[in-house]
């Protein structure tokens, strides 16, 4: 089993674990739509503003979060955007 760390709060994880699509689609999978990261992280990353457990968040994790939550959101309401247009 391959140990790895979590890209925002450093916490050790398996990298086959948790996986967040950048872009938000869960169909593509190459490498660089990835972001490995601890399940805490990805749930921050999908409910942004929710309290997730008790710890704070550094301001490394503030940022990563926030970009990564801007950037799934921006792309999903695309795609939805894309989706009605078509029908």
């Amino acid at each position: 089993m391959k140990i790895g760390v979590c890209e925002i709060c450093d916490k050790e994880i398996i990298p086959s674990k948790h996986k967040h699509h950048i872009d938000g689609d869960r169909n593509n999978n190459i490498e660089s739509n990835f972001i490995y990261i601890c399940g805490k992280c990805h749930r921050r990353i999908h409910h942004p503003g929710k309290k997730i457990h008790n710890k704070k968040m550094n301001n490394k994790e503030k940022t990563l979060i926030k970009k990564y939550s801007n950037i799934w959101y921006e792309k999903k309401r695309l795609r939805l955007q894309s989706e009605n247009q078509g029908k």
